[in-house]
């Protein structure tokens, strides 16, 4: 029993510091302001990924072991994720472009690709460096490209 009451905290920690919010949120002190940003080191395949997401005006964010998770305000219970980004494979990033090319809606901007898949899901996959690709998907609904430049991916 004490091992899992042990092992639940850690993991609470663990989520505390991997969750952010901005803008909304109440300052520690007069002289903290609101978290504008939160970024996250992935590691891909061997591959050093920086992940900074914009939290501005009340953004929350949310790092999982292998995905970024964004949300349009408070993380409660209920909420939904409004936007998702993963690691996407070489091949992976291949078969996408072959699969979606003759969607209308594809078109390639800044060093990869966007479209919008019939269930109104946008994606946005691009090439952050090597061998190694980044896709954004923003659930319908939402200012696709407001929610993509809210997302920063490089090479760390």
């Amino acid at each position: 029993m004490k091992k899992l009451f042990s092992l639940t905290l850690v993991l609470a920690l663990s989520l505390c510091l991997l969750a952010g919010c901005g803008g909304q949120s109440e300052p520690a002190a007069e002289t903290e302001a609101p978290v504008s940003s939160a970024a996250h080191e992935f590691d891909f395949d061997g591959n050093a990924v920086r992940v900074e997401v914009d939290l501005k005006d009340g953004w929350c964010v949310e790092f999982g072991e292998n995905a970024t998770y964004l949300y349009d305000g408070p993380m409660t219970d209920d909420s939904e994720a409004v936007a998702y980004g993963v690691y996407v494979d070489p091949q992976e990033y291949e078969d996408i472009i072959a699969e979606y090319s003759s969607y209308d809606s594809f078109q390639e901007v800044g060093g990869g690709v966007m479209f919008t898949e019939s269930d109104g899901l946008n994606k946005y996959v691009f090439v952050v460096g090597d061998n190694t690709n980044y896709m954004i998907m923003v659930e319908a609904g939402n200012d696709a490209d407001a929610v993509y430049n809210r997302f920063h991916v490089n090479m760390a």
